[in-house]
This record gives structure tokens, sequence and C-alpha cells, in this order.
């Protein structure tokens, strides 16, 4: 059917769910301001005292409610998982962190809090019995529940749903039965799940009917079918969710920085044609440094996104983003098949209006480059470990390099995995790439399954290249494929020389301000780009020669994995068994800018180490480059950061091993970055003081020269 509707949510993200308990299904009244979604079978004595102030005896019997299907999620965000217990969005909502469970404040005033409101309608002013449910990560979960009969102001009633057999990501279970005071008519009942958890539902007396509050009073959402799950984002200002007449209005939705707790609408929803595509209607309010973008996501994986560029829409404007067929088909949309789909603002700020189906048939006029293609038809920088479905980017700066003729977008599959502490992004500023075109910087992109390198490339012939900002001990990253406009050339880039460069943060490009690392900063990068060469970095913050503060072990002192045993390893964050083998790349000119760690007071004497053992190491470590790289220029380098009061031995060790292409560069101490680190700046004045020497002894022009 042409344009089939999915999802419409208004401009101001009025939600509009169907509001079924877990056995009913809606009834449905258009036009007015709250509708019974569960009304009580009662028999017409009952019904009769139902118009009594007092109390009656309850039937016994109760109703279980789903709160997604019952409720506004509000600031609700989801945690994923893989399991189906977790995160299962069409049936529990979570938090990201601990709620505000120490200080015991009201949580309703917390913009991070997230919370189910439902609307009831009670015969009576009394007392009636409830039961909640929840999967929980703690042994002991909470729930909070605010109501107005009890107070407007947000005061709450506790309920513990403890689990005595506490199994890790346990299946659902309920409290005990507890009694909620309601008022006669409406009363507004908030649930909140407290500590990491998810909350599921509620049980509650038949009697009592669930409403659902419309926005300004009329039906100004449509839905198709029970497609449509919900909604969810911040409250705009001046909502009171304590009030049960409240139109509730949402603000809009914003960047979430991790998008395993996404906020964003919701649809299960069975396609009947291979070919649809999607239209997102939005509105713009914001955008992140001049960029904004739409994650359009199927089933519970993170990865399985796709992000739809809009940093060119005006703001204040309705605009509609399609996502094309050929997009849907690479994540696992087909026909017949029930989708779980989940849209949110990846970047910037903007109302989400609704999503529908479109008859267009996109043309998939795309040249998808798999990882051997990549490999052939790109030059691939840094140490990594690929396999036939990814290459492996790994190490700073490491990353791909290709001139392309013919125009068009290019796109890349990029999956983040685990490092070596099973962690994501952990680097300052996180898991980055810098895109550079024709030797100019274009911005850092984070990765994604359909991450933009550069839209709207004319036919002409242009350079790019990515290059990874974070180091190899804050995220690692497979390059699966790229996507390319079909009939372009694609053909390595050529290099002059061969760069390794081995070091620590400084080298990482590490604290080059209070908030952020970013390798393509680094003086190696602008080093080794200066002189149109391959690099390949070995750094890891904190890591020395022979001994430096080891983050595996929580940044204790250690002599074990430090630089002079990590040169050997292909990829130890990945896989610390793997050796490198030399012969694979023999560079030009090797860099060792280390001394920064091993040589300051605290950890010589911790070790303990002397300036003699450390001189030792520099001279036998020299030796087995030397012996990789017979004909190699090595430059050694020490003095940037504060532990710097060794110069004549270290320069002494270098000097004495007789080798003309084996040089000492004491650099000034620049500490205008985080914790006497160099800031952007200073890593420039670092690439032009190494220039001049590399320059000199490769025998060439410097072309950092001024």
């Amino acid at each position: 059917m042409k344009n089939k509707l999915l999802a419409v949510l208004t401009a101001s993200l009025l939600i509009a769910p169907l509001l079924a308990g877990c056995n009913s299904s809606s009834n449905e009244e258009k036009g007015s301001s709250s509708e019974p979604v569960a009304p009580a079978s009662s028999s017409a004595s009952q019904q009769e005292s139902n118009t009594k102030d007092e109390p009656f005896p309850l039937s016994g019997k109760t109703k279980r409610y789903s709160f997604a299907e019952s409720g506004y999620l509000v600031n609700a965000r989801f945690a994923l998982n893989t399991d189906g217990v977790l995160g299962k969005e069409k049936d529990a909502f979570s938090v990201k962190w601990t709620e505000d469970n120490w200080n015991f404040q009201n949580d309703l005033s917390d913009d991070n809090a997230s919370y189910a409101r439902m609307v009831v309608d009670a015969p009576f002013s009394g007392n009636y019995p409830f039961k909640v449910y929840a999967s929980n990560f703690n042994q002991n979960y909470p729930y909070r529940i605010y109501t107005n009969a009890t107070d407007t102001s947000g005061a709450y009633q506790e309920v513990s749903i403890s689990d005595p057999a506490y199994v890790w990501q346990s299946e659902e279970r309920s409290s005990g039965s507890f009694n909620l005071h309601l008022n006669k008519g409406k009363n507004v009942l908030n649930f909140q799940v407290i500590r990491w958890g998810a909350a599921r539902g509620v049980a509650m007396p038949e009697e009592l009917t669930v409403l659902r509050s419309r926005g300004n009073g009329s039906d100004t959402g449509s839905y198709s079918s029970d497609d449509f799950i919900w909604q969810c984002a911040r409250l705009a200002s001046g909502v009171n969710v304590l009030n049960p007449d409240e139109a509730i209005r949402y603000g809009p939705l914003q960047e979430d920085p991790d998008p395993s707790f996404e906020q964003g609408f919701i649809l299960d929803f069975t396609p009947d044609s291979a070919d649809q595509s999607l239209d997102i209607s939005y509105k713009l309010l914001a955008k992140n440094s001049g960029s904004a973008a739409i994650r359009l996501r199927l089933g519970n994986s993170a990865s399985n996104a796709y992000e739809a560029d809009v940093s060119d829409s005006p703001l204040n404007s309705v605009q509609v983003a399609h996502i094309p067929s050929y997009a849907l088909k690479e994540m696992g949309y087909q026909p017949g098949n029930k989708m779980h789909i989940q849209v949110a603002c990846a970047k910037g700020s903007m109302e989400l209006l609704g999503l529908e189906t479109s008859d267009v048939t996109d043309k998939n006029d795309k040249l998808v480059l798999n990882a051997a293609d990549i490999k052939s038809k790109t030059l691939v920088r840094g140490r990594n470990i690929d396999d036939n479905n990814y290459v492996g980017l790994d190490w700073s700066s490491s990353g791909i390099e290709f001139e392309i003729t013919g125009g068009g977008d290019i796109y890349a599959n990029m999956e983040e995995v685990n490092d070596a502490f099973g962690h994501k992004g952990s680097a300052a500023g996180g898991t980055r790439f810098a895109v550079e075109i024709d030797g100019q910087f274009r911005g850092n992109v984070s990765p994604t399954s359909n991450t933009r390198i550069a839209t709207g490339l004319s036919e002409a012939k242009h350079k790019v290249a990515i290059y990874k900002t974070s180091e190899a001990a804050g995220g690692l990253v497979n390059l699966k494929s790229l996507s390319v406009k079909e009939g372009v050339t694609i053909n390595k880039t050529s290099k002059d020389y061969r760069f390794e460069i081995l070091g620590d943060s400084i080298t990482c490009g590490n604290q080059v301000s209070a908030t952020e690392e970013n390798g393509y900063q680094s003086y190696a990068t602008q080093l080794s780009n200066s002189y149109n060469a391959n690099l390949n970095v070995v750094a890891v913050s904190g890591r020395g020669l022979k001994v430096g503060y080891n983050s595996e072990v929580n940044w204790a002192a250690s002599s074990e994995n430090e630089i002079n045993s990590l040169w050997t390893k292909t990829s130890y964050f990945r896989n610390k068994t793997r050796s490198w083998n030399p012969s694979n790349y023999v560079p030009d000119v090797v860099v060792c800018n280390l001394g920064n760690n091993d040589l300051g007071d605290h950890i010589m004497s911790v070790i303990p180490m002397t300036i003699k053992e450390f001189t030792d190491e520099v001279v036998s470590f020299s030796g087995k480059l030397r012996e990789a790289y017979p004909s190699a220029k090595i430059v050694w380098t020490y003095g940037a950061y504060i532990n710097r009061k060794y110069e004549s031995q270290y320069r002494a060790a270098v000097e004495g091993i007789g080798d003309s292409n084996i040089k000492f560069v004491y650099l000034n101490q620049m500490g205008g970055g985080a914790d006497g680190h160099p800031n952007v700046a200073q890593h420039l004045i670092i690439a032009d003081r190494l220039s001049s020497v590399v320059a000199t002894m490769l025998g060439v022009n410097d072309p950092r020269g001024k």
C-alpha cells in the first residue's frame, strides 16, 4: 500500500501508543481527552455502588498491565542485552545507572530519572492492592511510586523486590502485594525503578480503569494497528507529571552519547516488500558543531544502525530523511518478518515527527568493497590483525588511504569491539577517526555500520584518508566494508617513505587538552604526513621503554608489557599472543620517543631501576632495531615531559652506540595540555624539531622547514 503509515507524532512529540492491558484490546473513542483501556467487568449492583463516595468490597480480581503499552515512558532509557531478558524494549524500561537511592531525594525533578506514567480512574477513595514486576542487575531493586493522591509535591512510596536467590540478569520477579491510597476519580501513578534494573509491569484491581491522557484534548497522533509501541524523550519544561489532566508534551530528542541506552520511538513492523524504503519526518532544532544526524536501528544490536546525515537541513523546518531500501536490506530488513525498529537522534537536537513507508525503490548503484577489496585497493596504515571479514584498526593513526575518481558518496561499515579490558571507547574523547580529503581535515567520525566518510565528491580525483585518533588501549575497530558509487576508480595512494614511531601517551596524542586524546593531531601523524610517509605507531599511554604505569593493573608501576615487549606484537590489545614479523614493514625512519615514564623519581624507586639500567636497555633495544631494520634512520627523543633530568646520560648512551644513523634529540619541556602533556600547538613544535633532524639524515630538504 502506498505510503502506509507506521507512526506519526505531533510536532511536540506527543505520543499515541496503544494502551491495551496484556490480555485485552483497547476501546478507542476518538476526540475524548481520556479513554478507558480496561474497563472493569462488574455487576449492575456493583456499578451502582461505584457512584458512592465510600469504599465497597473489591472483587479480588486483578489485571496486569505493561508499562510500555499502558502508560507514557518519561526520560526512559533502554538497556540492550542480547539475551532478551533485560532491555527487551517492548516489555521494560531501564535506567542507565543507579538513581538517587542514596540520598532519597525526589527523582521526578531529575532529568536523568526514568519512569512510567499511568493515569487510572478509581471508583472510591481508599486503599487498593498493587504488585509490581522487574528484572534486575542487583540483588535488591526497589521501586518508587509517586502519586498525586498522596502528595502533589512529589512524595513517593518505596516498594522493594528482594531476590534472595540472586542471579545475574535474573528473570522477572514480583513484589508482594502492597496498598496504594487513591482518590476517587483520576489518579496519576508514576512508577520508577531505581538501581540498575528493568521495570516490567504492574498488577492492579480490575475495578481500576486505566486512562490515556491525550495531549491538548485531541487525538492528533496516528498509528497503524498495534505497530507503534512508544516514543520516549525528556518532558518539555512546565509539564506537571502529577497532574492527571496534564497534556503530556515532550521536548526534543538530543544526542545520546551511549547508543546502548537510547531514547527514541520504537515500532514493531512487518514489511510486505523487500524493496520498501522509509521516510522519517523531523524538525531540526540545533546542530552539534555544525552536524546533525538521525539513527535508525533494527533489533537490539546497537551496532546494526544506519545514520542519515541531516547536517544540511535548515533549523525549525519540517524535513524528511529518506532511508533507502538497500540500506534496510543490509540491516536485515526482510518481508514477512516482524522488525523491531528504533529511531533516535544521533547528533544535534530534533523533534522526530513521524515515520512512514514509501514505495520508492532505490536503485542500488553502490559498489561495496569487502575486506579483501580494501586490502588490495587501499593503503592500510598500522599494524593490524585482519581476517577475511574485516581489517582491524587498532593502534593510533591506523586507518586507510586511497584515491578515488568518479565522485559520489563514501560510507564505511565500522564495528567497534571490546579492548583488552572489555571496554569500548574508553579513551578520552571516545573511539574516533579523523577524515582527511585532499590533505584537508574534514572532521571526526565515530564508528557505526554506516559511517559517513564523504558525500557529494566531484568526479575529479580525490585523496581520501581516515586516521584513528584514539589509541589501541581505548577501543578497537573492525573495518568491514566501504560503500562507494558504482563505476568509480579506486587506487592505493603512493608513499615516499615508511615511518615507525614508538612511544607513550605523547605519541598517542593523549591529553592534548583536558578532555581529549587525538592521535591525528600528534607529532607522529603530522611528521609522517609531511614526508608523505606510511606510518606504523606502537604506543600506549603510561608505558615506557623498560618500566611504566600499566593501566591493566590499575595504573600501577610495572616492568611488564612495556614498549620493548609490545614492539614484538601485532596487536597486543586484541591478541596478546600474536607476534609481529618485522619484515612485513621495514621503515626508513624509526622514532623512539621513550623515557618519559621510565625516568621519574617515583617509578625508579618503586621498581626499582637506575639510570644505568635504563640506558643499557636503550643500547640493547637499538641493537634489536638495527638487526630488524639494517638501513633505517633511528632517532631517540626525550624531554618534552616533566621527567627530563637525565639528558646527559641518555645522550651519552645513544651516541656511544657509534652508529651514524642513530641520533638523539633532546626536547624542550612542553606542558600546555593536560597533566604536563604537550598541547596541539606544541605537538607541531615537536614535529618541526624532529623533522629537521630526519631531513638531514635522509639527505633531503626539510618539508617542515620555515
